[in-house]
């Protein structure tokens, strides 16, 4: 799995209670889960040539007044 993103919106009557439009938390998950018969790191895409593949986790937030 190359990319998994997960998001959740919080409820709009928690938001109404704090005087905010929206607030929205996400997390991506980059090259997290690759299962391969290549040594640990390496892309199965590009090979043992290339570089080592890194796993990144991106956390998010969007706030709307």
């Amino acid at each position: 799995m190359k990319n998994l993103s997960l998001g959740y919106t919080l409820p709009q009557k928690w938001m109404s209670k704090i005087h905010v439009k929206s607030l929205r938390f996400a997390v991506t998950l980059t090259d997290f889960f690759t299962h391969s018969h290549f040594p640990e790191g390496w892309d199965p895409e590009v090979g043992t040539t290339g570089y080592p593949i890194t796993k990144s986790v991106l956390f998010s937030a969007q706030l709307k007044f």
